[in-house]
């Protein structure tokens, strides 16, 4: 009997090890509402929150002995509080109101905890007033004989009532819990009476404070018209350069600001530009126009505001002349030769002249009755080629300057087969037919003047 009860209590102490020993760096999340009535004469009124209460979770766990976890109800009454999952003793309590401590209380990892507590007061104790949890500095205030109070980060001024000595120190830093005392008269007429909760120093670098912005305006017009849709743009300069009095171009020279702000322009062509104290130089672009001046600089001061005309110019589109082209006519003429024979030129009807431009065709005619041809050409160096059916075809190569105009004949080869014989009285034919055609040709020359 008695190794059954040893082995039992071996048993227990080994399960009680295991369920109160908490993994640590795994955590759960306890949550939950706490919430009050008043029991004065055995008459409990309805449940209401009740804010600012402590919470206190004392880890029952072996290997966490002693630590503990706390947090404030908010205006609601709920509390949340993020610890590493097991067993906790929880406490909640509040001034003026009974206090519950309730142990063993598991908060498992695998889902969130939630336990909700009432506590009981007289009405006396109802909460009054609200809660403030602010982050400040303690300063020592020179008024009717000196005294402490709290400037918050918030840039408001509380009037602690019962400020501890040991924080009773000019220029410490903490981080407090306050209930707001309504009904307090001071003779320091000093900031916001508060009753401490809570206080605690703390060591953290504050921030700078943010300067306020200052602002551009105005208008992009162009001959007093305003352009819409303009980009307005404020480069900011960088220290060197904001007490030179000199003026960069900032569209060739961007890598000189160190940040750009921009606006477009509405329909009556204003813009508007919030930006951080500074010198800046303004500019204003939309294409087809450009600046009237050089970029504008601007100094730029908190809380200021700068109203700006910038003017822009349209670009007129330059006139080019066209280029004056190059006049080019001939006559296309041919004649017979045979031996010792040959006929005189004469014009040659339908013959194909081609004009080429870099090995390329530009144009090309036939010639007319007369056998002229004519072009209007522009500027530059041409291949003339002149050819017909059983006639040899000639290149004649060309240089034509602008408003040049130049004549080029040509005279195309008739071709005779070798084995043609020449009749009887080549000569005396030869001679009439070529008589005949100038008597034609001075007749119609006689008959166009």
């Amino acid at each position: 009997m008695k190794k059954i009860y040893i082995l039992c209590l071996v048993s227990l102490l080994l399960f009680s090890s295991v369920q109160l020993t908490t993994a640590v760096g795994e955590t759960a999340t306890i949550s939950g509402t706490v919430t009050y009535v008043i029991g004065d004469g055995g008459v409990v009124s309805f449940p209401s929150p009740l804010p600012n209460s402590r919470i206190v979770l004392t880890s029952a766990a072996t290997n966490l002995s002693g630590v503990s976890y706390k947090t404030y109800t908010d205006s609601m009454g709920k509390y949340k509080l993020e610890v590493p999952y097991g067993v906790y003793e929880i406490t909640v309590s509040k001034e003026g109101f009974t206090s519950i401590v309730s142990k063993f209380i598991n908060v498992g990892k695998d889902y969130d905890t939630v336990y909700n507590f009432q506590l009981v007061g007289t009405s006396s104790s109802e909460p009054s007033g609200e809660y403030i949890k602010e982050k400040g500095i303690v300063k020592k205030i020179d008024l009717e004989g000196g005294f402490y109070g709290i400037e918050s980060d918030n840039n408001k001024n509380y009037f602690p009532l019962n400020l501890d000595d040991n924080y009773k120190c000019d220029g410490l830093r903490v981080k407090f819990v306050g209930q707001l005392v309504k009904e307090y008269t001071s003779i320091y007429q000093w900031g916001v009476p508060i009753k401490i909760l809570e206080i605690e120093e703390i060591s953290e670098v504050i921030p700078p404070p943010v300067p306020d912005n200052g602002k551009i305006q105005g208008r992009v017009v162009c001959s007093d018209e305003p352009i819409s849709t303009a980009e307005v743009m404020a480069y900011l300069l960088p220290i060197k350069l904001q007490t030179e009095k000199v003026v960069i171009d900032c569209l060739e020279a961007d890598f000189w600001y160190e940040s750009v702000y921009t606006d477009l322009t509405d329909n009556n062509g204003r813009f508007g530009i919030e930006l951080p104290p500074g010198y800046y130089q303004l500019l204003a672009k939309k294409e087809g126009y450009k600046m009237a001046s050089a970029p504008i600089k601007v100094l730029v001061k908190e809380n200021s505001l700068n109203d700006i005309t910038i003017k822009l110019i349209k670009y007129e589109e330059p006139i080019i002349p066209e280029p004056q082209k190059a006049k080019l006519t001939g006559t296309i003429g041919w004649t017979a030769v045979y031996g010792e024979h040959s006929v005189p030129p004469m014009p040659l009807y339908d013959a194909i002249v081609e004009v080429y431009k870099d090995g390329v065709i530009y144009t090309k005619e036939n010639t007319d009755f007369d056998g002229c041809y004519s072009f209007d050409l522009p500027t530059g160096v041409y291949t003339i080629r002149a050819s017909k059916e059983e006639h040899e075809t000639i290149e004649e190569e060309i240089t034509l300057m602008s408003g040049q105009s130049k004549d080029l004949d040509i005279i195309l080869p008739y071709k005779i087969p070798e084995n043609e014989l020449l009749a009887p009285g080549f000569e005396i034919l030869t001679l009439m037919l070529s008589l005949g055609i100038c008597f034609i040709l001075i007749k119609r020359r006689q008959k166009n003047e």
